[in-house]
């Protein structure tokens, strides 16, 4: 009925092993930091484990941007035996399926070398997490140097799964025996299962108070962009193109952005400052003022939508937000409890008594409860 994009996170592993690889393997130790900054929030992990001594390898630093830009990942390498040694990076699914892999070989003629691996569309376009495993073979030995594991900074956060982690950079020092994830958390606070809004398919976000609270890697000036998104009715492209004229004016309302209110560095709520135009009891939409139309700064939805959306998913749209440029659809379920069919009241029958074109008196009036 709807569709939503789905948004997910970046953690990292380092460690040696002998020929047999196991990318599922969890005995590796990390140290979690909370404090806010660089490598002290709750998306930031270190990972601990015995050192590589062979020969030196320079830090190895790859990100999720690298690798959308077709960015290859560099190794730099030195002090190597004079003997033949093969390099090789593999990537792997969430299941641990295998995707890809690139080879390089050395043939004992210099110390020192440096390779750029690249990846294909099998690693770029796997959807959730991707295992990388990088091996140094001798021809005695398979070594695991390295391993880490990369997911989008796409999420989707709802009353289930609140908040979010976006591991998108790594560190990783195989001499020195460990590796670091960097990122930007998000957790929604105020986040209720069902809003219910006791009126007709209007409702004010800014009543709703959701918030975000974040930690981001590191102070940044790109904040992104916030929207709201509205529900889609069920069959509305079977719908006259008449009802459906009805939406348009809403898909043009949602692209104007929503705002934080109450920045403080931690948190930010969500409300809208846009004014639109609304019939009264009809909910009908106008970009400009028009006459029976009032300001609003609600959100609405046509009345010929009430039974397709009386109970319904909203969502806020936050793009590009913060150092790890995080792209984040929050759900919220919205159920109306109040419908009224008709806003006009006829009244049948005579006040008082005499001819339609009489006076009438004020003791003739009566008072009608509707």
């Amino acid at each position: 009925m709807f569709k939503f994009i789905y948004v997910f996170p970046l953690s990292i592993y380092l460690f040696t092993s002998a020929n047999i690889i196991n990318i599922h393997n969890k005995a590796n130790t990390y140290t979690k930091e909370l404090r806010f900054g660089l490598n002290k929030n709750k998306a930031y992990k270190r990972y601990e484990t015995e050192p590589f001594t062979q020969f030196k390898i320079r830090t190895i630093t790859y990100s999720k941007k690298e690798l959308w830009s077709n960015l290859g990942l560099m190794v730099y390498i030195s002090n190597v035996p004079r003997s033949k040694y093969k390099f090789k990076i593999s990537t792997f699914d969430s299941s641990g399926n295998y995707l890809e892999n690139s080879n390089y070989m050395t043939h004992g003629e210099k110390s020192y070398y440096d390779f750029e691996f690249k990846f294909g569309d099998k690693t770029k376009k796997a959807s959730g997490l991707v295992t990388y495993v990088f091996e140094i073979s001798d021809v005695y030995n398979t070594y695991v140097v390295g391993k880490f594991e990369l997911l989008s900074s796409t999420a989707i956060l709802d009353y289930e799964h609140p908040s979010f982690a976006a591991r998108t950079q790594i560190t990783c020092e195989p001499n020195l025996g460990y590796s670091e994830a960097f990122g930007d958390y998000i957790e929604i606070v105020n986040f209720k299962e069902i809003y219910e809004i006791p009126t007709f398919l209007r409702f004010t976000l800014n009543d709703l108070k959701i918030k975000i609270r974040y930690e981001l890697a590191q102070e940044t000036g790109h904040w992104g962009q916030t929207f709201i998104l509205f529900p889609v009715p069920s069959g509305f492209y079977e719908m006259s193109e008449k009802i459906q004229s009805l939406y348009d004016v809403i898909n043009e309302e949602i692209k104007k952005g929503i705002y934080w209110k109450d920045n403080n560095g931690e948190t930010f709520t969500f409300y809208n400052d846009n004014d639109f135009y609304v019939q009264y009891g009809t909910n009908h939409h106008s970009l400009k003022y028009q006459e029976s139309y009032e300001p609003t700064n609600d959100f609405c939805i046509p009345r010929e939508f009430y039974f397709e959306l009386k109970e319904c998913y909203f969502g806020i749209k936050l793009v590009d937000f913060g150092w790890s440029g995080l792209n984040a659809r929050i759900n919220f379920k919205v159920r109306f409890t109040e419908y009224v069919p008709n806003p006009m009241y006829d009244v049948v029958g005579e006040i008082g008594e005499g001819e339609i074109d009489d006076d009438i008196e004020d003791d003739e009036l009566e008072n009608i409860e509707l």
